[in-house]
């Protein structure tokens, strides 16, 4: 559309991260990231970010954006498969699952 989501920025995200207890800052998977619209600033913020989607032109507009994007439903056990994966498999640790953009 013409106007993207806005939904917080980083400063915000990090300060609502921060008051739930989060203090480590690495890894961050995305689930239902859409076009990224949310992603974009939660990413800014970690060192590894992940995103899944279910749509495929929105997995594509991610992999555009430089995201390493897995596409697939919820977290089906494919996508964590996926996921786990793509942050080097053996169970890695995940310092922030989003599910902002699911509904």
């Amino acid at each position: 559309g013409l106007f993207g989501m806005h939904l917080l920025d980083a400063a915000s995200a990090r300060g609502l991260l921060r008051s739930g207890g989060v203090d480590r800052f690495e890894t961050l998977v995305d689930v239902g990231a859409g076009p990224g619209y949310v992603t974009q600033p939660l990413a800014t913020l970690f060192r590894t970010t992940v995103a899944t989607e279910a749509a495929r032109p929105c997995y594509w507009r991610l992999r555009t954006r430089g995201y390493h994007a897995v596409l697939g439903e919820g977290l089906s056990d494919e996508v964590v498969r996926e996921v786990d994966a793509a942050l080097g498999g053996a169970s890695p640790e995940v310092d922030v699952v989003s599910a902002l953009n699911v509904l």
